[in-house]
């Protein structure tokens, strides 16, 4: 049975373990710093001058379970993120990089991100999508 796991790994318990097992290179630099890391990659949040946050970056992480499932991790730098990565999985057209790294059943990563306006996420876009070795 596929499994769904939606939140970071500072509130989801089973996203961590996940992360930790299966993409042991990924940080999330949170709540201490507001961005990511993953791959040489650094994926920081925004604010602007009223320090109102005005972008945020989320992720799709595929993968297996232990009993060879399919797994996708869904999250964020902040909550918009996790939206952002559960709108962009959903937005995903057959013909995109993301549907077919979620088809593919190969394991995967893949960083979003977003304009924040007020409690709205606008202006979603895929940053990178990546079919990654199996180790």
């Amino acid at each position: 049975m596929p499994t769904f796991s939606i939140g970071g790994p500072s509130v989801n318990t089973y996203s961590a373990g996940v992360l930790g097992a299966a993409f042991p290179d990924f940080r999330m630099d949170y709540p201490e710093a507001a961005r990511a890391r993953w791959g040489g990659m650094t994926f920081e949040a925004q604010y602007n001058a009223a320090d109102e946050l005005i972008r945020d970056h989320g992720f799709v992480f595929v993968t297996r379970t232990p009993r060879h499932a399919p797994c996708v991790v869904l999250c964020g730098v902040f909550a918009f993120g996790s939206a952002m990565a559960v709108e962009a999985l959903a937005a995903a057209t057959r013909k995109s990089p993301l549907a077919a790294l979620f088809r593919s059943g190969e394991k995967g990563f893949a960083a979003v991100e977003g304009r924040v306006i007020g409690l709205d996420t606008v202006d979603v876009t895929v940053e990178v999508c990546r079919v990654l070795p199996v180790v």
